[in-house]
């Protein structure tokens, strides 16, 4: 397969400063020929984000902007991809800087791993960098900095395995995948992690997901993530999405909803009467079950929604 047209997406609301070091780092990318596509989708910014765009727009030989009122990722992202003149779209967040060789190294792998016939993704990894001097707080165990967006699957190029994932901040889909699957899904709750349904999607598909090895993006944590509130509201997020893209997907009976319903009520009265006083001498591993707690209260919430909601249709 020849090395395909590229077009890269960046969403982008209200983080005009950050936005302008993406452009760059896309900008000076290391292609010997810069044939790409750059498309920025302002989702109804009120800073300076336009600003930005007109610095950049001129130095580009194939620069879009387009502007998405509806506030969602889901609604910007498909807005990018549809306007994409290119075989493949690279969704880069507007909060994170590409390495020299990002684009390079997705192109080879590109090449290598996918044609015509098959349904595919294609991810880098994702390095966190912290703003203005942030350290993380005392209470933050390891394993929720993943959360704040960190991958790193090491430096070769791979397919992925089944419980193995790619992140948004550096995630490539070719468009011919997205018009099958019908885009990011406008159905789920306005969150961060729609990429999902379109992994699982493919998977769906038969198709499979490959990580490209030295293709790494730098994303920046800022002061408002370093917060509990953050993180308690991410997992409640976290929860509703799994369980709605879980009852789409399989396209569950009622009761199995009801069934899983009652799982989650149960898992979470066991982790609040028994793991949280478990915990309640290590900070860390307490603020973790807190979490889950608080995935399980999001779960539950979808679960009993849907639920409602079928019965009120039925009648």
């Amino acid at each position: 397969m020849s090395t395909p047209k590229i077009s890269i997406v960046i969403c982008t609301r209200n983080r005009a400063e950050l936005l302008d070091k993406a452009i760059a780092g896309v900008y000076y990318q290391e292609l010997i020929n810069k044939h790409y596509e750059l498309i920025i989708v302002d989702n109804n910014s009120s800073d300076n984000t336009k600003k930005v765009i007109d610095k950049w727009c001129y130095k580009f030989s194939h620069f879009k902007y387009l502007f998405v009122k509806k506030i969602g990722l889901p609604y910007a992202r498909n807005a990018g991809w549809k306007s994409a003149q290119s075989e493949v779209i690279i969704y880069l967040d507007d909060d994170a800087i590409p390495d020299d060789n990002w684009l390079k190294n997705i192109l080879i792998t590109y090449k290598t791993y996918w044609n015509i016939e098959k349904c595919i993704a294609v991810g880098g990894g994702v390095r966190q960098y912290l703003l203005d001097g942030l350290i993380f707080p005392d209470w933050l165990p390891e394993k929720l900095k993943d959360y704040l967006t960190r991958l790193d699957y090491g430096s070769k190029s791979r397919v992925l395995e089944k419980n193995e994932q790619l992140v948004g901040a550096n995630f490539s889909v070719p468009k011919i995948v997205l018009e099958k699957i019908g885009g990011f899904n406008e159905n789920l709750y306005n969150y961060y992690g729609d990429e999902r349904w379109i992994e699982e999607k493919i998977k769906s598909m038969g198709g499979f997901l490959v990580y490209s090895g030295d293709s790494f993006v730098k994303h920046a944590i800022s002061s408002d993530r370093l917060t509990k509130e953050w993180f308690l509201n991410r997992f409640v997020l976290e929860g509703k999405v799994t369980q709605r893209s879980r009852t789409i997907l399989r396209n569950d009976s009622t009761l199995r909803v009801i069934l899983r319903l009652l799982k989650n009520i149960i898992m979470y009265f066991y982790y609040l009467f028994n793991k949280l006083k478990e915990n309640e001498g290590d900070a860390q591993n307490y603020f973790l079950i807190v979490c889950n707690l608080a995935f399980l209260k999001g779960s539950v919430f979808d679960l009993f929604s849907t639920i409602k909601r079928r019965f009120t249709i039925w009648c």
